[in-house]
C-alpha cells in the first residue's frame, strides 16, 4: 500500500473523532479497492505493531492510546514475573508484569497492556528510603505470539499434556491439546511452537513439532534454529516454475545493449568454501599515480522483475543465511551458484563501477555500466595472501600478476583514506566451526582479516560509495546503508570502561576510538576492548535517509556489492536501472518505491535473525564439541567480570564460558562495579577483564546453551579457608 494511505489510516486512529470499526467498514471508510483487500489487512497488522491501532474480537479496530492502553513486547524473568517494552517510545519507561497478571502471554509476545499509576518501591540497598517509581499493569490480550520455539520436558495430563521450558527465558508452561504431542512420552525433551490458540487453564498452547533425543545432534539444532528464526529450506513452487523459465545460459538477447567487457582481465578473490562469486575486480595504474578501478557486480535484476514470485520470496527472506553446514540462500540455486556466479571462463552479465582513485586513496569521477564479463580466473584469500607474502602462486599468468599486485597497492592507499577520515578498524577475530560429513565438529578455526580480506573489503566500500554518491548526485532514492552515533549514555559508559582496562590512556569521546584500537594492540587487553567498543557501537541499518555511517565516517553509503545475498543490494540495482539506464520499470517497482521505509524495517529485522542464527547455530556447534572435552584445562581471557562470577574466552577456540564464584577458592569475594573487578577478601586474589587464566571444563549443556568452568589457582597459590564460605 502507499505512504499516503497508511499515513491517512494513522491519522484517523490518533485523531479523537475516530471511532472503532471492524474491518470491513474500516476497508470501506478508506475506499480501498477490492483487489486490495489483503494489502489492507496487512497495512493493519503493521500498524498494531507500531502500537497506533489493534483489533479485538466484537469490538473491531480501535485506539489503543484513546484508552490509556498500551502495545509492547513482553519479556518473562526466570522468577516467572515480566516486564513490557513499549513498541512507541515512552520515558516512563517498561511497565512490570507480576506472574498473576500475565494472563496468557509468554516470553516475546506482543501484548495489550493496561497500565496503572506508579508507585514508589523500596530498593534493595535503600535502608528504608523509597526506591524509584515502578510502572506496573496488566496484559489485557495477546496480539501477536512470538513464532520462537520452545524446548522443554513434555509430561502427559490425560489427553493433553504440558511442556516445562527448560531455558530460563521461557518460563511460562504450555498446554499442548490432545492428539498434537507427536506420541511423545513422559519427560521427553520435545519442541514446541505456540499456536495462535486461545489459553487453556491459563497457559498458552502449543503443538509438539520434535521429539528430541537426550543427546541434541546436529539435526536436531539445525532444525530448532531454522524454526526459531523462521528460516524456510525450500522455496514455494511458483518461484521454482519461474525458475524453469531462466535461461540456460548468457545469449546474445542478454548481451545486446550491455557494455561488452569480456576483454577487460578480472578475477574473483573469494574464501575456499565459497560456492558463490558475486563480486569481481580489475584494477590498472594511471598515468597520475592514482588507479582506475573497476568492481563487478552480478546482475540479478536483469533475472528477477519486481513483483514477480522469486522477487516477493527474495524479499520475504531478506538475505542468505550461513549457518555452520547449511546456507539458506535467498535465492534459488540456479541463480545463485549458476546463471548470477562470476565463474572463470563463462559469459555473465554484470553491473559496473569504474571509479578514479587518486594517489591518495581518495575518489574521483565514477562511471556505471550494464556489462557482460568473463571471469579470468577465480583466486582464494590463502593465494592471494601467499603472494603478498612473496611466495608464488602456481600458473599464475604475469597479466594477472599485475592486476594482484596493483590491487595489494590499492588497498593500503584506500585503507590510508579512510583512516584519515575517521573510520573505524575494528580489530576483532571470529570463529569458525568446521564440520565433518555428521555434523559434529572437525575444527574451529580463528579468523581474522589479514591483507587478502582487507584488499577484497576495501574494494567494496568504495564501490559502496560511489553508488551512494550517484544517488546523491541525481537525486533518486536508494536504500542506504546507515550507522548512527553511539549515545552519549553508552559513550561514557564506555570511558569508564577504559578508565579501568586502559588506564594509561585517555579516552575522551569518539575522537579517540581509533587511537585507542591502535594503543591496545598486541596487548592482552586488545581482545576485550575491541569487543566491548563493538558493544557500545549501535547496530547498522537500513533507511531511505541519507545519514551518517559512523564507523565508516561517511555520509554515502549503501549496499550494492551483493545482490545475490541481500535484497537492499537488488534494490538499488534497480533504482540504477531506473534513473541511471533508463529502464522502463514495472507497477511493482513503484508500489516498493512509495513503501521504501517498510522495505528498510523489514531488511533491518531479517539481517538481525539472520545474524541472531548464526551466531547461535555457532555456538550450539561449539557448545556440542565441549561436551566431550569436559574435564581439560585451557587457556583464556576474562571477557567479562559480574557479581556473581566472570567469563572467560578461550585462546585457542574463542569459545566462552562461566566461572562461577562458588566454584572459587573458600573465599568470600566482593564485587566492584567501577573497576569491574572480583576481589577475595582472604586471599587478595583479584579478577579483571583482560586478565589471563588457566581454567577446567566443568559442563557443556547445549540444552541450556551453557558452559560452565573452574578457575585453576597457578602453582602454589593459597586456596584453603577454614570455616563456612560466605557468599
Amino acid at each position: 500500500m502507499d505512504t499516503d494511505l497508511r499515513d491517512q489510516v494513522a491519522s484517523y486512529f490518533r485523531s479523537k473523532s475516530y471511532e472503532p470499526l471492524p474491518m470491513r467498514e474500516l476497508h470501506e471508510q478508506f475506499a480501498v479497492p477490492s483487489a486490495d483487500f489483503e494489502a489492507f489487512a496487512e497495512l493493519m497488522l503493521q500498524l498494531e505493531e507500531q502500537g497506533v491501532a489493534v483489533h479485538l474480537e466484537g469490538r473491531g479496530w480501535f485506539s489503543p492510546k484513546h484508552e490509556g492502553w498500551i502495545v509492547g513486547r513482553l519479556t518473562i524473568n526466570r522468577k516467572g514475573f515480566g516486564f513490557v517494552r513499549p513498541v512507541v517510545e515512552d520515558d516512563r519507561g517498561d511497565i512490570f508484569i507480576s506472574r498473576s497478571k500475565l494472563k496468557d502471554a509468554h516470553d516475546r509476545d506482543l501484548v495489550l497492556v493496561k497500565g496503572r499509576k506508579p508507585k514508589r518501591r523500596a530498593g534493595p540497598h535503600s535502608k528504608g528510603q523509597k526506591g524509584p517509581e515502578l510502572r506496573e499493569g496488566r496484559v489485557l490480550h495477546v496480539l501477536r505470539r512470538s513464532p520462537r520455539l520452545v524446548v522443554g520436558r513434555y509430561y502427559s495430563a490425560g489427553d493433553a499434556g504440558v511442556v516445562e521450558p527448560i531455558r530460563h527465558d521461557s518460563t511460562r508452561e504450555i498446554h499442548i491439546p490432545a492428539g498434537r504431542n507427536q506420541d511423545a512420552a513422559d519427560r521427553d525433551r520435545v519442541m514446541v511452537r505456540i499456536s495462535e490458540e486461545p489459553a487453556v487453564n491459563g497457559l498458552p498452547s502449543g503443538d509438539v513439532v520434535l521429539v528430541l533425543g537426550e543427546e541434541q545432534t546436529y539435526r536436531e539444532d539445525l532444525q530448532l534454529i531454522l524454526a526459531e528464526y523462521d528460516l524456510p529450506t525450500e522455496f514455494p513452487a511458483e518461484v521454482q516454475r519461474e525458475v524453469e523459465q531462466l535461461p540456460k545460459d548468457v545469449g546474445p538477447a542478454e548481451i545486446k545493449g550491455r557494455v561488452d567487457r569480456r576483454d577487460v582481465i578480472v578475477v574473483t578473490i573469494d574464501p575456499e568454501d565459497a560456492r558463490d562469486f558475486d563480486d569481481a575486480i580489475t584494477v590498472a595504474r594511471t598515468s597520475d599515480g592514482g588507479y582506475r578501478l573497476g568492481v563487478f557486480i552480478a546482475d540479478v535484476a536483469a533475472y528477477v522483475a519486481p513483483g514477480s514470485a522469486i522477487d516477493r520470496e527474495a524479499y520475504r527472506r531478506a538475505t542468505s543465511v550461513y549457518l555452520p553446514g547449511q546456507v539458506v540462500p535467498m535465492l534459488p540455486e540456479r541463480l545463485s551458484n549458476d546463471l548470477c556466479s562470476l565463474r572463470p571462463n563463462v559469459d555473465r552479465l554484470a553491473r559496473a563501477v569504474w571509479m578514479q582513485v587518486a594517489s591518495d586513496g581518495t575518489l574521483g569521477e565514477i562511471e556505471l555500466e550494464r556489462t557482460v564479463i568473463r571471469s579470468d580466473r577465480r583466486f582464494t584469500y590463502a593465494d592471494v595472501q601467499s603472494l603478498i607474502d612473496g611466495d608464488e602462486i602456481p600458473d599464475l599468468d604475469p597479466d594477472l600478476e599485475v592486476v594482484l599486485r596493483d590491487l595489494a597497492a590499492l588497498r593500503g592507499l584506500l585503507r590510508d583514506r579512510r583512516h584519515r577520515e575517521g573510520s573505524l578498524n575494528l580489530e576483532l577475530e571470529s570463529q569458525r566451526v568446521i564440520l565433518g560429513e555428521d555434523g559434529e565438529v572437525d575444527e574451529i578455526v580463528i579468523e581474522s582479516g589479514d591483507e587478502s580480506h582487507q584488499l577484497v573489503e576495501e574494494c567494496m566500500l568504495i564501490a559502496n560509495e560511489a553508488v551512494a554518491r550517484v544517488a546523491t548526485k541525481r537525486e533518486f532514492a536508494i536504500l542506504r546503508r546507515v550507522h548512527p552515533e553511539p549515545s552519549e549514555e553508552d559513550v561514557d559508559s564506555f570511558i569508564a570502561f577504559c578508565q579501568t582496562v586502559v588506564p594509561n590512556f585517555t579516552v575522551s569521546g569518539v575522537d579517540d576510538f581509533q587511537r585507542l584500537i591502535e594503543f591496545v594492540r598486541g596487548q592482552p587487553a586488545s581482545p576485550v576492548v575491541n569487543f566491548a567498543l563493538l558493544r557500545t557501537l549501535t547496530q547498522a541499518s537500513y533507511s531511505p535517509d541519507r545519514a551518517l555511517h559512523f564507523a565508516l565516517a561517511k555520509e554515502e553509503y549503501c549496499h550494492f556489492t551483493s545482490p545475490i545475498r541481500r535484497y537492499p543490494d537488488l534494490q538499488v540495482h534497480r533504482a540504477l536501472d531506473a534513473a541511471v539506464f533508463g529502464e522502463k520499470m514495472p507497477k511493482a517497482w513503484f508500489a516498493q518505491l512509495d513503501s521504501l521505509e517498510e522495505v528498510a524495517a523489514h531488511c533491518s529485522q531479517r539481517e538481525r535473525a539472520a545474524e541472531d542464527a548464526e551466531r547461535e547455530m555457532t555456538k550450539l556447534r561449539v557448545i556440542s564439541w565441549l561436551r566431550d572435552r569436559v574435564g581439560e584445562r585451557f587457556k583464556g581471557t576474562i571477557a567479562a567480570v559480574l557479581e556473581f562470577g566472570f567469563f572467560v574466552r578461550l585462546n585457542d577456540t574463542l569459545a566462552e564460558g562461566m566461572v562461577h564464584v562458588r566454584s572459587l577458592d573458600h573465599d568470600f569475594y566482593e564485587f566492584s562495579e567501577r573497576d569491574r573487578t572480583l576481589r577475595g577478601k582472604r586471599s587478595g586474589h583479584r579478577f579483571a577483564l583482560g586478565d589471563q587464566v588457566e581454567v577446567e571444563l566443568v559442563r557443556a549443556d547445549p540444552i541450556a546453551r551453557q558452559v560452565d568452568m573452574t578457575w585453576i589457582p597457578e602453582a602454589g597459590t593459597d586456596t584453603k579457608r577454614p570455616g563456612k564460605r560466605r557468599r
